[in-house]
Parts: C-alpha cells; sequence; structure tokens
C-alpha cells in the first residue's frame, strides 16, 4: 500500500483484457443480440409492436409483465442501435419499431413521455 492514500492498483495485461473484451463481443453478437432481436420485441395477434418484453424467462422466453416501461424501450432502442453499428443490420428493425412505439404511446400530449405503459400503449 502506497502512503500517499492511493491504494496499488494492479496492472492487467492488454492481451488479457482484449481476450475477455473479444469474449463478450461475441456473446453480445453470437447469443444476446440474436436471443432479444427474435424474442424481445412483443406483438400482438395482429402484429402491431407493444413495446420491447420487459424480461424474458429461462427456457420459456415468455414475459409475464402485462406493462412496458420507457425506461425498457429507450435501453433497447441504444442497444439495438449498438447492434446495428457492429454490423447486425437486421436490428434496424428494432430500433424503428422502438422509436414509433415513442412516438405513438409513450409521447404525453402535454409533453414529455409517460414511463409505463399498459400493453395496449395506454398510459398507466
Amino acid at each position: 500500500m502506497r502512503h500517499d492514500g492511493e491504494k496499488d492498483r494492479v496492472m492487467v495485461p492488454s492481451s488479457s483484457l482484449r481476450a475477455v473484451d473479444d469474449r463478450l463481443f461475441g456473446w453480445l453478437r453470437d447469443v444476446a443480440w440474436p436471443l432479444w432481436l427474435a424474442r424481445g420485441l412483443d406483438r400482438d395477434a395482429t402484429a402491431r409492436f407493444r413495446g420491447f418484453h420487459e424480461h424474458l424467462s429461462h427456457g420459456t422466453y415468455c414475459c409475464s409483465a402485462d406493462f412496458r416501461r420507457l425506461r425498457v424501450v429507450t435501453r433497447q432502442i441504444y442497444v439495438f442501435s449498438e447492434a446495428v453499428v457492429q454490423g447486425m443490420e437486421q436490428a434496424v428493425v428494432a430500433v424503428k419499431a422502438g422509436i414509433d412505439y415513442l412516438r405513438r404511446y409513450a409521447l404525453h400530449p402535454s409533453g414529455g413521455y409517460c414511463w409505463r405503459c399498459d400493453l395496449d400503449g395506454q398510459f398507466i
């Protein structure tokens, strides 16, 4: 320990960080983004987009939540935008659907955004 109040720093070789980065990016590209693109967009029986699922249950990939939060919608727009930047062009569908959802359902008539909607897009 240094006597000036700073903790000792452990230096991790950049090759180790690169290996971790490569593994995490591979997981995003090959597992997480495709899964959430295939299962995370909520559409009703008529194919109307109802936002992004709040969660996906393990094994069944179902979502039991009867609401959609602004935080989840905006996070998924960001995440799928990053997927597009990283070469997953099919994720642009999710980005456009999310932005359309914000404009159509979450935008409050008096300004700002509602933080939570039911599955029909009504403010809760």
